[in-house]
This record gives structure tokens, C-alpha cells and sequence, in this order.
């Protein structure tokens, strides 16, 4: 993983301040986004791979049948197209800003998970009393997925005092990802009796919510957090997902736009929103707002920050986004930008094995079957389950 360009300190002097600020996943979002450049609207794909050429005299598939098997491969394809974004994103763990960003944090955040728990021990053996060093070790933990030694760092934290109650916010977090509902809870409600009108607390209650699938409940405390801090971006977003995965588009589609008001530099608002179109079947609005979502792949505020890829600043694979972006494509009868598309999602992930599907499906309605079967020889090699999806599809294409 990239290391980000720019690290941002903030200094926060209570649990209040702190937890509102937490992010999707760690960095905070920019406070001020007139130093970044006014964001464009990319292109499909940053750098096309050249599409293969239309081979004349052989008839293309038809159009309505490919639509057709795209939307037989998935039993619900509304919800689970929700569900690929939604479930990354609930599988990182929150990081809170607490009052710096530490070293271990930062090698974190470019994968090099030992020599971050390493570098953080060793900020907590100068320094025990150092919350963030603390904070920041149980979620280096949590983000591997030794939940166990995430919650043994706050257990033992805890028993030194008060100050660390700001450990029950990822406590909570892990709990629920063990599926220990109730422990979860216990432990957000136990940072609230401290501090009562915390948002980033009634935030983190409808994350827990959300992951166990307790809709009205998340809705409240989403709507809880936003009532107490009208510019939480974060609540914002997790709710405008919640409604598209509820078919609730009028409602998704307004909470995203006021996510894009509060920050119109930040990725997530325009990844919720794009998503948001899309399943509600507005395929030429939402094209736009996934480009602008691997644009915009990063929370840095200064003019000269590099974009990130949205593996980096949302934990959600480019390899997802530029493969809807590929469908959308094909839905709009823009068959090159389609072919660019999914071959950026290979690019992304080589592993990404629907592309492959995408890929086939394009050459087919341009006609190409020569190439159409080349990458379904590829894709039976990759992945031979997955092939014998689209076998039948192939085959009356003969």
C-alpha cells in the first residue's frame, strides 16, 4: 500500500471532539477544501488498455440478453451490489484522531503491519500514559484481525485509568466483528455515560448496528450523531448507504449530496452517491460520480497531494469500482470505455475475476468472439467455478 502524502495533526481535547472526528478509515477528512484544485471529471480509466479490434462479418450478441445475464448472476442484485462496497467498508476498524498521528499508525497505513506494532510498543514503553499510542496498537491489531490482542490492549489500557475509557469506541468495534452483540454494545455505552452528546459514540453505535443488521437502530444512531454535529461526513455516508441498501434511492441520494456539500474533495460521498443512481437504474448519473470517486481517492487537503487509489483512502478495491464502472459502460453502449474499464479492474486486482466475465460479455457484443474467447480461456485457468457461470452464455454464442 502507498504511504500517504500528507499527515495531519490535530490536537483534540476531549472525547467529544475526538470521536466525532472519526473516519471511515484512519486520516480526517479536509476541514477546508479550497486549496485542492476543482476536481474534473475523469475519464473512465486513467490509462486504457487498447480495445480489441470489432471483427467484421460475425454478429454481435444481443444487447438485452447480456443485460439479462448480468442481472441472473446475482439472486439479488440490488442488495448485493450494496453489499460488495458495504462490507469492506464495515470491515475496517474506526481510527480516531487522537491528538497525533503516530509512526506506527503510518507504517500501518503502507501494510508494514509488524514494524508498525513494533514501533507503536515501543512509543508505549516510553510514554504508558500516551492514549493514541495505545489506541492506535489495538487497531493496528484489529486491522489484521487479531481481535484478540486488540481487545487484550484495552482491557489492560483500562485498568491504568480513565483517560483510556476512549478505547471502548474500537472495543465496540471488535466485539461486534466476533458477533458479541451485546458486549459491543456494552462498550459504546460505556464511553457514553462519560460523555453523553459524543457523536463519533452515536456513530460507532450504528456501525455495530448496521453490521448486525439492525436497520431502524443504525438509522437512529447515525441520524443521533448527525443531529449532534451537522457536518459529521462520516455519518452521512454510512447512512446513504443504509437507505440505498434499503431501496430508500430519494432519501440515499440526498444524504449523499449533503455528504459531497460537506466535502466535495472526499471520495466516499461520490462513491455513496454513484451507488445510490446506479441501483435505482439512473446509470447516466451515476458514471460520473464513480469516476469522480478514483479521482478523488484521497482525504489530503494541500494542492499537491497525489490521488489515492480508494484502497488506500476508503479501503474499498479500485478493482470493484472500475468493474461497475465497466457494467455502467455496457448499459450505455460505450463498448471501448467498457473494454478500458474492466481492463483497469484486472489492472487493479489481477484476481478480480468478474472482469474477466465484463470483458467476455463486451467482445461478444462488438461482435469479437475470437477475443471474447480468448479471455474466457483465461478466465476457466483463473477460475474455473466462475467460468462455468458464463459457460452456457459462451457456448449459444457459437
Amino acid at each position: 500500500m502507498k504511504a500517504q502524502n500528507v499527515v495531519i495533526a490535530v490536537v483534540a481535547t476531549n472525547i467529544v471532539s475526538i470521536l466525532a472526528t472519526a473516519l471511515i478509515v484512519g486520516g480526517k477528512q479536509p476541514e477546508q477544501s479550497q486549496l485542492a484544485p476543482e476536481p474534473m471529471a475523469p475519464t473512465t480509466a486513467a490509462a486504457p488498455v487498447p480495445a480489441a479490434a470489432v471483427v467484421s462479418g460475425r454478429p454481435a450478441a444481443d444487447k438485452e440478453k447480456v443485460l439479462a445475464f448480468f442481472d441472473s448472476i446475482k439472486n439479488s442484485r440490488r442488495k448485493e451490489a450494496v453489499a460488495e462496497f458495504k462490507k469492506i467498508m464495515q470491515d475496517v476498524p474506526p481510527y480516531a484522531n487522537l491528538g497525533t498521528v503516530t509512526y506506527g499508525y503510518r507504517l500501518a497505513l503502507e501494510g508494514e503491519y509488524q514494524k508498525a506494532i513494533e514501533a507503536t510498543q515501543k512509543d508505549i514503553n516510553r510514554a504508558p500514559e500516551r492514549v493514541d499510542s495505545v489506541y492506535t496498537l489495538a487497531w493496528i491489531y484489529a486491522k489484521v484481525g487479531d481481535y484478540d490482542k486488540a481487545l487484550q490492549v484495552c482491557s489492560d489500557a483500562l485498568k491504568g485509568g480513565t483517560q483510556f475509557g476512549k478505547l471502548n469506541y474500537i472495543m465496540g468495534w471488535v466485539y461486534a466483528k466476533q458477533g458479541k452483540y451485546e458486549d459491543a454494545l456494552k462498550a459504546c455505552d460505556a464511553a457514553l455515560s462519560a460523555e453523553p452528546y459524543a457523536p463519533g459514540l452515536y456513530f460507532a453505535k450504528g456501525r455495530i448496528e448496521d453490521i448486525f443488521g439492525n436497520q431502524d437502530k443504525a438509522i437512529e444512531h447515525y441520524m443521533k450523531a448527525i443531529s449532534l454535529k451537522d457536518d459529521f461526513y462520516s455519518a452521512y455516508v454510512y447512512l446513504g448507504f443504509l437507505y440505498t441498501e434499503l431501496g430508500r434511492y430519494d432519501e440515499a441520494i440526498k444524504t449523499q449530496k449533503e455528504a459531497v456539500a460537506l466535502d466535495k474533495y472526499g471520495a466516499a460521498g461520490y462513491l455513496g452517491l454513484g451507488l445510490a443512481y446506479d441501483e435505482m437504474g439512473n446509470y447516466q448519473a451515476a458514471l460520473p460520480q464513480y469516476q469522480n470517486a478514483m479521482t478523488l481517492g484521497n482525504f489530503g487537503t494541500e494542492a499537491s497531494t497525489v490521488k489515492k487509489p480508494l484502497s488506500v483512502s476508503l479501503s474499498i478495491d479500485d478493482a470493484v469500482i472500475y468493474n461497475r464502472i465497466g457494467i455502467l459502460n455496457i448499459r450505455l453502449g460505450a463498448y471501448e470505455e467498457a473494454l478500458a474499464a474492466f481492463n483497469q479492474s484486472l489492472k487493479a486486482r489481477l484476481e478480480f475475476h468478474d472482469a474477466y466475465r465484463g470483458l467476455i460479455m463486451t467482445c461478444l457484443l462488438k461482435g469479437d468472439k475470437e477475443s471474447a474467447n480468448q479471455y474466457y480461456e483465461k478466465l476457466k485457468q483463473a477460475n474455473p467455478e466462475m467460468a462455468k457461470t458464463i459457460a452456457a452464455f459462451v457456448e449459444s454464442q457459437e
